[in-house]
């Protein structure tokens, strides 16, 4: 048994900020109907030969898998008299397009509302239904920027510097799952379906509460950049670069400073008035960072990792994706696993981030072909044979032709 047998959930989805969440939940059992463009490069995208060199859409699998395909053109009545007969059997819609785009297309909560009362509708925004920002573009950058985040980020006087990945985009992800969760534990409850919303600005900052929080209280700012440290911690919290490479280290409070030293060979540090206590090394953590600094060049990363490991330290290494592939923690705990993706055979994703131990989730392969199961979810609906063939023929339904690239004259 899967947690969510039975939950079905219809999909309009571009980019990466929502079909993560419902990715989330058909880990967890939920079938999903991904509505696509007839299209298929606006659709999924282009396959890029350096970060896909073996021509599998990685891209599209990851946000993807466990889905089910139709391909659609919204703009026939056709293909809207579809989607509503999706929306009847649907318990919950997910869609991440600007404020009024969907309203337009007749696909809003209250048109939704008349052919099913107890759908959930979940909105993934850029800045929040409301205000100046309502109806403007955004990608996880935007909000990155526009939140603080990017201005905490780097180092003081240093360029701007965006996060390596998508944190607005898969945390704001995770919060539409959280939040589609609470509108069916309210449904089983009540009865009663809602619209909800999640915006990359909101999850941006949610992903900054204790700053933020600081900041309404004491106005005291922090974005200035933080470098390879943690400005709010008072202590040798951030990385260090050992004799080979760099290692991060967790804080060192008052339970671990005795051991940190002497693992560190700086035990004359718990004799020193600036350093003897939590607010002393605060009021002097540039000397002590810069002592730190140079004792960690002594050892390699192995090194410390092993000492500081053995002392109960908080340490960790900087992995790249080769080494966190193979870290045995990884492995061990199925952090990665391997599916079949029809078409490509065998390939490694991202396992499953929440374990239920009693149920489980499990995961299956992206649809590999574009819109794969529109004939049969037409025939679910009602459709017949020859009413499908008539959809595919007057453009409503299945993928378009791909355009043919004439041959260059030689």
């Amino acid at each position: 048994m899967l947690p969510l047998e039975g939950i079905k959930i219809l999909e309009l989805t571009t980019a990466w900020f929502g079909p993560y969440s419902t990715v989330l939940l058909s880990d967890m059992g939920a079938e999903v109907i991904k509505i696509e463009r007839r299209e298929p490069l606006t659709a999924r995208g282009m396959v890029n030969p350096r970060t896909d060199p073996k021509g599998i859409p990685t891209n599209f699998l990851a946000l993807n898998r466990n889905k089910k395909s139709i391909a659609l053109d919204i703009s026939k009545q056709k293909a809207k008299e579809i989607v509503y007969k999706l929306v009847e059997r649907s318990d919950v819609f997910v869609q991440n397009f600007r404020v009024g785009v969907l309203e337009r297309q007749g696909f809003d909560y209250q048109t939704f509302c008349k052919y099913n009362p107890q759908i959930i509708y979940c909105s993934g925004t850029g800045f929040g239904l409301k205000g100046p920002h309502s109806r403007r573009a955004a990608y996880d950058i935007i909000a990155q920027g526009l939140s603080g985040l990017i201005a905490q980020t780097g180092w003081p006087g240093s360029p701007p510097t965006p996060a390596g990945t998508a944190p607005c985009d898969l945390g704001g992800s995770m919060l539409i799952a959280f939040g589609v969760m609470l509108a069916l534990y309210v449904r089983e409850k009540t009865g009663m379906g809602q619209e909800l919303d999640v915006s990359l600005l909101s999850t941006a900052m949610a992903l900054q509460v204790p700053q933020i929080t600081s900041y309404l209280t004491n106005e005291q700012i922090f974005n200035k950049g933080m470098g390879t440290g943690h400005g709010d911690i008072p202590s040798t919290y951030g990385l260090f670069k050992t004799q080979d490479s760099w290692i991060a280290v967790g804080g060192v409070g008052e339970v671990r400073w005795s051991s940190f030293c002497k693992v560190m060979d700086m035990e004359q540090l718990q004799n020193d008035a600036r350093f003897a206590t939590a607010q002393a090394r605060g009021e002097h953590m540039a000397e002590l960072i810069s002592i730190v600094d140079q004792q960690f060049l002594t050892k390699t990363t192995a090194e410390w990792l092993q000492l500081l490991g053995e002392a109960d330290g908080i340490v960790g290494p900087i992995n790249t994706y080769a080494e966190l592939v193979k870290d045995p923690q990884v492995i061990e705990n199925e952090y990665v696993q391997e599916i079949d993706y029809p078409g490509y055979g065998p390939v490694k994703v991202v396992g499953i981030p929440v374990n239920l131990h009693k149920t489980p989730g499990k995961i299956r392969g992206a649809p590999a072909a574009h819109g794969e199961n529109t004939g049969d979810i037409l025939l679910e609906l009602g459709y017949s044979k020859e009413e499908i063939a008539q959809l595919e023929a007057e453009g409503v339904a299945g993928p378009a032709p791909v355009p043919q690239i004439p041959p260059k004259e030689t």
